[in-house]
């Protein structure tokens, strides 16, 4: 039974997606495949445009290249020279509109994949042949199409059941971008196994592929100011092949992993395969697929001379003496120009380059309740105690709505300096999807809950995240719960409670709680009453961040799966790097004055209270507290003596 296909003799496998995320089904199947290989990704998923929520008539969905992981997983599978065919979308959007911030100008971020959009068949039952259907995601991103209706393939039952046998299912409606990424896909496979016939197993990358389809393809009819390509003609593409590429460059890519302030030389081989050209080559990097060029990949000896039938070796440096260690992976790109001796250098090879440099950081020491020797679950129930965020504290700027739901609130004090990283800070500001931040004044992206925001990266300054998911708290638009704050008497502790919040998604899931619990010693603790009954636990993100590699990831969205918290859990950050504080604030009022060196008298003479932090009051670090103590006090008060001295907290 079947469908007569598009590619003869094609070895098709399938990754289905499952629990997996589509960029770890992407790299999934990339450890099945070898250079010249078609893969096809049949998805698409919610966009910014309403806030990533889905829908049914899928509006505002988006190719999977917008979403950070899939981009890094698409682009790893171009550079190990996989042909990516990546269906545009069904979301009737404009890939250039500034909603989507430049991640689809080439120019700026590029794949590489091949972008399909969906036309109208020859029937003329949609329109004009090959005219752009109304659903489709548009712009010049779009690279080619395919059929977006009335394809028969196997399947529904609707056009042939076989009598209620499913093997005999078929359909003569399959459609979407769906239907259109597998015809230009089968265009793909069936052109590269028409290239390798013809010239002795090479193969095609998939810009030289996508160059040669736009150039031989039926033109786009109709409105074409909504973009999105011309179709595939087999014939005409087979007729205008050109020959395999004189110069071949090994390795095809460099994926490498170096330590902060070193350096790695790489070596590029060039192999002329002409027997009677002499070959003139002139290599250039740029530093992240970007315009700019970078100095951390350099190239000592760019120019050169390759004689026919033979090879040089170019060396590569990679430099990590001129960058930071952060847990980002640096993008680099060699792009080597050549062309015969003496005449123009019109022909281009790329190899990209992914650079890691891990982050050294070492501010924190994360230990979870259920690893060996992790600090117990020990809930501190606030919502009698504390002070409840009131709903008219929220706000959010960038729309009218959600103001609750996707609102932050603050600023408001600690109540002590809080020690994060290498800064110190009085206030924080609370988002209402489970996050902190102590520069930041809108916890949000564009006004909006997002999961593409990453520990360590973009958009926030400082982030404490005990969990990052888009959770609801505004009672008008199906929300629930509350977040409450409690400042501990002696100023040693701040308790951030978030009570029974609801999710945007699942508005029945009424038992999220969880809490933050900022420590004056500079550590912090994430505490899970109960994680819900929805699932959102493994879409989470958890972890503390600030600018640059000065980062710590407990979890990331299902990553790492051991690291998923449950109910009657703990996270525990202990601060590494040591706090150091001014003694003096005996009777921690967050002032040195008299009234301490009176309090140091009364609790010596008078049998009055120890001082609230026992270190406060060895004012002159000498081990002990006594009258000593009180008269140092004086005399930098009153007389301009030394300051109270320094102790580690």
């Amino acid at each position: 039974y079947g469908t007569r296909g598009i590619s003869p003799q094609a070895r098709v496998g399938l990754v289905s997606v499952g629990n997996m995320t589509t960029a770890e089904a992407v790299l999934t199947a990339l450890d099945s495949l070898i250079p010249g290989d078609v893969m096809l990704i049949e998805l698409n998923a919610p966009g910014p445009r309403y806030d990533f929520q889905g829908r049914a008539d899928q509006s505002g969905y988006v190719c999977m290249e917008y979403f950070p992981a899939e981009f890094d997983a698409i682009q790893m599978a171009w550079a190990k020279g996989i042909i990516v065919c990546e269906a545009a979308g069904n979301g009737a959007e404009y890939l250039s509109d500034p909603i989507y911030e430049n991640r689809f100008d080439t120019t700026y971020r590029n794949s590489h994949a091949i972008l399909i959009g969906a036309g109208a068949p020859p029937s003329g039952n949609y329109g004009v042949d090959r005219s752009r259907l109304s659903f489709p995601n548009f712009g010049h991103r779009v690279n080619l199409q395919g059929h977006g209706v009335e394809v028969v393939t196997t399947g529904y039952g609707d056009l042939f059941n076989g009598g209620g046998d499913e093997k005999q299912y078929y359909t003569a409606e399959f459609s979407g971008t769906s239907s259109a990424v597998p015809v230009v896909a089968g265009a793909v496979a069936s052109l590269q196994g028409i290239f390798k016939a013809q010239y002795d197993g090479a193969v095609l990358d998939a810009d030289r592929m996508r160059d040669i389809l736009i150039a031989t393809g039926s033109p786009q009819q109709g409105s074409v100011s909504m973009h999105i390509g011309p179709r595939p003609d087999l014939r005409a593409a087979d007729s205008a092949l050109p020959p395999p590429t004189d110069l071949t460059v090994s390795p095809i890519y460099i994926d490498t992993t170096i330590a902060v302030g070193t350096q790695m030389i790489v070596p590029l081989t060039l192999t002329n395969g002409s027997s009677t050209t002499t070959l003139q080559y002139d290599i250039t990097t740029v530093d992240s697929m970007l315009k700019n060029p970078g100095d951390w990949l350099v190239v000592p000896d760019p120019i050169g001379l390759i004689p026919p039938s033979s090879y040089v070796s170019v060396n590569l440096l990679l430099d990590a003496t001129v960058i930071e260690d952060r847990m980002l992976i640096y993008k680099g790109q060699v792009q080597v120009t050549y062309g015969e001796e003496g005449g123009p250098l019109d022909q281009q090879s790329l190899v990209p380059v992914f650079l890691s440099v891990p982050c050294a950081d070492t501010t924190y020491a994360i230990k979870a309740s259920f690893q060996p020797e992790g600090r117990p679950f020990q809930w501190v129930d606030i919502t009698s105690t504390g002070t409840i965020i009131p709903s008219y504290s929220w706000y959010n700027p960038a729309v009218s709505q959600y103001i609750i739901d996707d609102g932050t609130a603050g600023p408001i004090n600690i109540g002590f300096d809080f020690t994060y990283f290498d800064s110190v800070y009085t206030k924080f500001f609370i988002g209402a999807n489970g996050a902190i931040s102590f520069t930041d004044t809108n916890i949000n992206v564009q006004g909006f809950y997002t999961n593409t925001v990453t520990i360590p990266g973009q958009p926030f300054a400082t982030f404490v995240a005990p969990f990052w998911n888009d959770l609801n708290l505004d009672a008008a638009d199906g929300g629930h719960g509350a977040v409450y704050i409690f400042r501990a008497p002696h100023k040693d502790t701040l308790v951030v409670e978030y009570y029974r919040a609801g999710n945007f998604i699942s508005a029945d899931d009424t038992l999220t709680t969880f809490e933050v619990i900022l420590s004056r010693d500079g550590d912090i603790t994430f505490q899970y009453l109960s994680v819900g009954n929805a699932g959102w636990a493994d879409s989470a993100l958890i972890g503390a961040a600030a600018a640059e590699c000065r980062a710590d990831r407990f979890f990331a969205y299902g990553q790492p799966s051991g690291n998923r918290v449950d109910d009657s859990t703990a996270v525990h950050f202990e601060r590494m790097v040591a706090v150091w504080n001014q003694a003096g604030d005996v009777n921690n009022d967050g002032k040195i004055n008299v009234a301490d060196a009176v309090y140091i008298i009364s609790y010596i003479f008078r049998s009055g209270p120890a001082p609230v932090f026992s270190p406060e009051g060895d004012v002159n670090c000498d081990g002990k507290t006594n009258i000593g103590d009180a008269i140092y006090i004086i005399s930098y008060v009153f007389r301009g003596g030394p300051a109270p001295c320094i102790y580690q907290m």
